[in-house]
């Protein structure tokens, strides 16, 4: 893969994810969709804001990975949120 093709993907995943979540809730109609990230991946957080999931908390020391304990965001969407919906941070 080279690196445009890497971007490329990776910059169509904000739309995908968000795309897929509501595609998925027309299915299963859950009340809410929560997504847990270590506070370190800025990455993570980032592709969760784009795809519509606001910041609603931080969970200290949840995550256990390889180098230790993490905390975690917290971002959730609701099924009212429409799917234009961006929350500012």
């Amino acid at each position: 893969m080279t690196d445009d093709e890497a971007h490329t993907w990776l910059a169509s995943w904000p739309s995908r994810w968000q795309a897929e979540s509501v595609a998925g809730w027309a299915v299963t109609g859950p009340h809410r969709l929560e997504l847990n990230h270590s506070t370190l991946n800025l990455a993570s957080c980032a592709v969760a804001r784009r795809g519509g999931y606001p910041a609603t908390g931080t969970a200290r020391r949840e995550g256990h990975h390889a180098d230790g304990w993490h905390d975690t965001h917290r971002q959730a969407r609701l099924r009212t949120d429409s799917p234009g919906t961006h929350h500012p941070v």
